[in-house]
């Protein structure tokens, strides 16, 4: 879909003004999220930017869907156990891991589809005032929200023990095929199993929890800083963007806002799956923010990607990063590994890095009621507006 172009003015909105307006819980499928989408892409074409909508296949319940179905096969497990029946409970035992690698790790939609819909990314497209484009610059904010049982931090013990727990239940049912006797078998070998059988149920159950549990929170997430002010940033940029010439002089600036990032970056994968080749042809460099407009310093992250496989984010994107940070006064500090929209592009060799503000040692709560506006400093989206604009002009003339 592309929206019709025309410029506006009495539109323009501060960020704190947009952020109040789309600062509401935004599950993916919700309407909304599809509120929240019309809004950027209303915004953007009053800009005067060139916008476009692109859809994707979105599973909006993916995480609970896939808990759900890998408790049901810890429980199948258990009972083929009971019934000694190791072959069946080795195939449940099998199917658990199959299917979470399958979509956590190879984005491949198994069980999830039964809550497919209908995904939604929203470009917003300037430049080049001349000639062709000598290349492509990126940045990127998801506006989903998402709330979960537990925050950042807590659920890890939960996906750590989960992954642990899907590996005993597979060694336990391989113990149980090979230790199986006659009708008249012992009953203690039986028995001592159970106790591994049992451990990988609790910890499974933990990891449905963490993945499904957000429906028993009462407290439902704003997504303020998760990733409202990144969305009220870019939306900022695209005013200075229309009235500011040199921030597209020779090279094209598109802003992008994916769905589905809150249900393992759906939106940003397809994105790349579909438009890889063109993204290399442009050298196309990818500038993701999260979590902007907190506590603490600007920070880079050091890479992105999946439980099993990571990647380093680009050095020289986050040199350019540090050297306009220090240029405009504003202080920045490497930070750590972060799951986010940036690990497509990098896991396709595309130049990527993610930006946030955050106390080191100090992680935030999101996922919950905490992350509402009362946690967001109004001043830093302004300094982070300034200092994109400068990354932008930096990364263009390269």
């Amino acid at each position: 879909m592309i929206y019709a172009t025309y410029r506006g003015g009495a539109h323009s909105m501060a960020p704190w003004e947009i952020l109040n307006k789309i600062a509401i819980p935004r599950p993916n499928g919700s309407k909304a999220a599809d509120a929240a989408a019309n809004f950027i892409a209303d915004y953007c074409t009053g800009a005067g930017l060139t916008v476009t909508e692109e859809h994707f296949l979105l599973r909006t319940a993916m995480q609970p869907v896939v808990g759900l179905f890998i408790l049901l096969c810890a429980l199948a497990f258990v009972f083929f156990l009971l019934k000694r029946r190791p072959v069946w409970a080795l195939l449940f035992a099998l199917l658990a891991p199959a299917i979470y690698l399958a979509e956590f790790e190879l984005n491949l939609p198994t069980v999830s589809l039964l809550s497919a819909a209908q995904g939604r990314t929203i470009v917003a497209e300037a430049g080049p005032r001349s000639g062709a484009a000598e290349q492509e610059i990126i940045l990127a904010a998801h506006y989903d929200s998402k709330t979960e049982l537990f925050d950042h931090q807590a659920r890890k013990t939960f996906y750590n023990f989960g992954a642990v727990s899907l590996g005993l239940m597979l060694v336990t049912a391989i113990a149980s095929l090979a230790l199986r006797q006659p009708s008249a078998s012992n009953n203690a070998v039986r028995y001592i199993l159970l106790v591994p059988a049992i451990i990988s149920v609790l910890g499974i159950t933990g990891l449905a929890l963490s993945l499904g549990g957000g429906f028993l929170r009462s407290d439902k997430s704003p997504g303020a800083r998760d990733n409202g002010t990144a969305v009220a940033v870019l939306l900022t940029l695209a005013d200075d963007l229309a009235n500011e010439p040199e921030l597209s002089e020779y090279w094209r600036v598109k802003l992008v806002f994916f769905g589905g990032e809150e249900v393992n970056m759906q939106g940003s994968a397809a994105y790349v799956t579909q438009h890889r080749q063109e993204l290399q042809e442009a050298n196309a460099r990818l500038i993701n923010l999260e979590c902007l407009a907190g506590a603490g310093p600007l920070r880079h992250h050091s890479g992105s990607g999946t439980f099993l496989r990571q990647y380093p984010s680009d050095p020289h994107l986050i040199s350019v990063v540090e050297d306009v940070a220090e240029e405009v006064r504003q202080p920045v500090e490497p930070a750590g590994f972060m799951y986010d929209d940036s690990a497509a592009f990098l896991k396709a060799s595309l130049p990527a890095v993610s930006l946030s503000h955050s106390l080191p040692g100090h992680p935030d709560s999101y996922h919950n009621g905490t992350d509402s506006i009362d946690k967001v400093m109004p001043g830093k989206m302004e300094e982070t507006v300034s200092l994109l604009k400068q990354l932008i002009v930096r990364i263009g003339r390269q």
